[in-house]
């Protein structure tokens, strides 16, 4: 039977950050798309998967060519950051993996260059599939992420 839960999906949102981040990985490849036989794939008998979602939090947004630089803003065990920025158009993205059952509000700081003077959150839930939401604004290289519990939220801006 296919994992189609949230839990799944930040689990292997999870494996990616801990690749590029721990890893220092420069890609990350899913082989399986439809597993028929196992529940490897992103897609599986029929059914989509949460972890196609929050892989898509990646795939959807950190484009070939960005560069993973450092971000301020993680004070819990919960809470997984990665940030990446386009080298050519200084597009900043920012995936935030909450990993936790409470809900968690964190400023997280944009360094290295002019800020975005607003990030738009897509996020992926149990009942949400990259949805996008109202975009926050940046001040001072820094914006407030309000992060559901269990959820995978990439922030983008220009």
């Amino acid at each position: 039977m296919p994992s189609t839960t949230i839990e799944n999906g930040v689990a292997v949102a999870g494996w990616v950050h801990n690749a590029l981040t721990v890893g220092e990985a420069n890609a990350w490849l899913w082989w399986w798309y439809n597993g028929t036989s196992t529940n490897e794939g992103l897609y599986n008998n029929g059914t989509d998967t949460k972890r196609h979602y929050t892989y898509g939090n990646y795939t959807k947004f950190v484009r070939p060519g960005y560069i993973r630089v450092d971000i301020t803003g993680n004070s819990s065990t919960d809470l997984l950051l990665t940030a990446f920025k386009s080298p050519t158009d200084g597009t900043v993205v920012v995936v935030a993996i909450n990993k936790g059952t409470a809900a968690v509000t964190v400023p997280i700081s944009i360094t290295g260059g002019t800020a975005p003077t607003m990030m738009t959150p897509t996020v992926t839930s149990s009942t949400q599939n990259l949805v996008a939401g109202t975009p926050v604004a940046v001040t001072s290289g820094t914006f407030q992420a309000s992060l559901a519990a269990t959820t995978v939220t990439t922030f983008v801006g220009k």
